[in-house]
């Protein structure tokens, strides 16, 4: 370091005195004066009157010509060179959720998402999803955790309807070691959504709508 404001302007004052001395010096043919001694002297009292409390600045003794201190750093020069490479501590690698496989994808077969979900078939468990999210993709895709949407849905599914996991402990240990606290983020978000599109339909639909929707054989 080069010091404080006060460090740099004594260097500089120390500086500018030794090369006008020299110039001096030699002008007159001379040996350099004792004013620049003297000068050096002063500056480097004053920049530093307790030497006991304050070291003089590295910077400052050079300008005055003051002999420093060498310290051992050259006993830890190799090769002429100042910095040494040492060997990388080998650090634990962990396994990320992210990286992990689907458990569950698009294209999974009826009968497993009757057996896992009570839906029919896959198209009919994607269609309750659209008309729960009313078509809106960002609300499909919509995620909690490093699962994909569809996993996410289908774990949903999964475990509030009882079919195949019936504890926490359980779906814990089929999607990706997730944390329960995480899982019940999942189900709330879902459920959420589930509810909030249930409060938006009308409670009773229209006379035109009940007309369309009845069978044959209530119409007579």
């Amino acid at each position: 370091s080069r010091g404080t404001g006060r460090d740099r302007g004594v260097r500089k004052v120390l500086e500018t005195k030794k090369a006008k001395d020299k110039a001096k010096a030699e002008e007159e043919g001379e040996e350099e004066g004792e004013d620049w001694a003297m000068c050096a002297q002063k500056m480097a009292e004053e920049s530093c009157q307790d030497q006991h409390r304050i070291p003089l600045n590295p910077s400052v003794a050079a300008a005055a010509d003051m002999p420093l201190q060498k310290g051992n750093a050259d006993d830890f020069i190799r090769d002429g060179k100042l910095f040494r490479a040492t060997t990388v501590t080998e650090t634990k690698t962990y396994r990320r959720k992210a990286d992990d496989l689907p458990v569950v994808r698009p294209g999974v077969s009826d009968s497993e998402v009757k057996r896992r979900t009570g839906f029919p078939d896959e198209k009919t468990m994607l269609s309750y999803i659209i008309v729960v999210c009313n078509g809106y993709v960002g609300k499909i895709k919509q995620r909690q955790t490093s699962l994909t949407w569809y996993e996410e849905w289908f774990m949903t599914f999964e475990y509030i309807w009882n079919r195949s996991l019936t504890r926490i402990e359980d779906v814990t240990r089929t999607f990706s070691d997730l944390r329960p606290a995480d899982i019940l983020r999942v189900v709330d978000a879902k459920q959420d959504l589930c509810w909030s599109s249930r409060e938006s339909w009308p409670m009773f639909a229209s006379f035109e709508e009940d007309k369309k929707l009845q069978k044959d054989k209530w119409a007579s």
